[in-house]
């Protein structure tokens, strides 16, 4: 849990406590509902301008909680501060103002970006909803965002299907910056791609880092793929935080079963510590 000197000092984007998410299920040929607990009183501080990785296997609760953090989920329970203020105190004027600087990038750029529309009016598609411009100004940011991934300006007019999947992501990632956001989460954004693709958007993320000062939230089912670009690494399973550190920490001293295992599943397992060379901030 972050310090008050360090909430006062800025430094803390998302803190969330005692965050929890149940569902409740009713089995066929029953009367009684139970719970299904997604995530079970999660504590989390999201450091500005980190890299933040949430590492944990299928149906562990990763998603769920970056929908949570997000508030496209309601929770169940528990309390979450963005940039030093309380959420459920939020006017409609501060969700407004949230949902513009928060944004999220899916793995499925097939099905998350409309086959329908050009790669200019994807871009274009959330400042016109934000009314953030005219549509001369909005058109040449368009292209400007395009530059900034390092799609030419020339494909704006490119539908989705004549681009590769790392150009799709690319694009995606245009569209997620349309509004200038202080938060990025990527929910195994990067997990359709080949290696080569994946090590161009991870050089990608971390200009556009430097250059926007932004804040990460990685989601991955990857340890591997996270120490390399993670400056901080939580554990998640069955819905709980079961361990939280540096990359060169957990490497060194993985403490919890499930880390350990984690590893384990990595190829080769020939982890040293200069594998988490890349996630120094």
């Amino acid at each position: 849990m972050a310090s008050e000197h360090t909430r006062e000092n800025g430094d803390v984007l998302i803190r969330v406590e005692g965050l929890t998410k149940t569902y409740a299920q009713k089995p066929v040929f029953s009367r009684h509902e139970f719970l299904i607990y997604a995530l079970q009183s999660v504590d989390l501080t999201i450091p500005r301008r980190s890299r933040f990785g949430l590492v944990g296997e299928s149906g562990s609760g990763k998603s769920t909680l970056a929908l949570c953090i997000a508030l496209l989920e309601t929770c169940t329970g528990g309390k979450m501060w963005f940039d030093g203020r309380a959420v459920d105190k939020f006017m409609e004027s501060d969700l407004s103002d949230f949902r513009r600087r928060v944004q999220i990038v899916l793995q499925d750029t097939a099905g998350g970006l409309n086959p329908r529309m050009s790669a200019q009016e994807i871009i274009a598609e959330p400042m016109q909803i934000h009314r953030t411009g005219t549509a001369r100004e909005i058109r040449k940011r368009t292209g400007e965002l395009m530059g900034d991934v390092g799609l030419p300006a020339a494909w704006l007019d490119r539908r989705p299907r004549e681009l590769s999947g790392g150009e799709r992501q690319r694009l995606a990632i245009a569209r997620a910056l349309a509004l200038s956001p202080d938060f990025l989460i990527l929910d195994e954004a990067l997990a359709g791609l080949d290696l080569l693709a994946q090590a161009h958007i991870i050089t990608l993320l971390k200009q556009l880092q430097e250059q926007r000062g932004l804040t990460y939230l990685f989601i991955s089912h990857d340890l591997r793929f996270m120490l390399e670009v993670a400056t901080e690494i939580a554990i998640l399973d069955a819905g709980k935080i079961v361990e939280q550190g540096h990359p060169k920490d957990l490497i060194t001293n993985a403490r919890h079963a499930r880390t350990r295992a984690l590893f384990e599943a990595i190829p080769g397992r020939t982890l040293k510590l200069h594998s988490a060379a890349g996630a120094t901030p």
